[in-house]
């Protein structure tokens, strides 16, 4: 976790904050059914760091969110033995945000082409996540952006789950005070530190 963390907060494509979705929050009892609708991370894109005073007032007015919320479901190899049910784990508990992600420090060659036809075909994304340095890893796949979300997924989310509940709140809380609250969200540990101990 700690590496898609640091990677996803400073690679271009995302800028975001993440929180960990711990299973055990969940009001709902058995791995089984919560492997489906929980995701292992969600990151939160704020524009208040990049964007003027200006420009955000003008959004507003447009009633323009900028906003962006990912999902991420992690494993840590995937190949043709777990590849397919992997992937429609993904597809379940991120089709609610607007980009949804399946990441894995290994991915075998042969599972790369399956991968890429499920990707074009259900629009989850592939991110081959790199331990060695994480700024280094890379989106196989981009996700397809959805401009909203799915009302009745989050819901059942954050229902069922306190920690989604919380990450609800606190980006609730910041888009009113326009300024991200770091506190609320994982740390993000400096990637060398996390390097030496891997």
């Amino acid at each position: 976790h700690p590496f898609l963390v640091n990677y996803v907060r400073y690679d271009a494509h995302f800028r975001c904050w993440c929180k960990t979705i711990k299973q055990e929050t969940s009001t709902k009892h058995g791995n089984n059914s919560r492997m489906w609708v929980h995701p292992d991370i969600i990151g939160v894109y704020f524009p208040y760091e990049e964007l003027d005073n200006t420009t955000r007032a003008l959004l507003n007015t447009l009633d323009q969110n900028m906003i962006r919320i990912y999902s991420f479901e992690l494993k840590w190899e995937l190949n043709l033995g777990n590849v397919r049910q992997s992937f429609f784990q993904a597809l379940s508990n991120s089709g609610w945000a607007n980009e949804g992600y399946l990441v894995a420090t290994k991915i075998d060659n042969d599972a790369i082409e399956e991968l890429r036809g499920l990707s074009e075909s259900f629009g989850i994304g592939v991110v081959r996540l790199c331990m060695e340095d994480p700024s280094q890893s890379e989106i196989l796949f981009p996700s397809r952006t959805r401009d909203g979300l799915d009302q009745m997924m989050l819901d059942r989310l954050v229902s069922e789950n306190k920690d989604a509940m919380d990450l609800v709140t606190s980006i609730i809380e910041i888009s009113k005070i326009e300024k991200v609250l770091p506190d609320r969200f994982d740390p993000v540990q400096d990637a060398e530190l996390l390097t030496s101990h891997w």
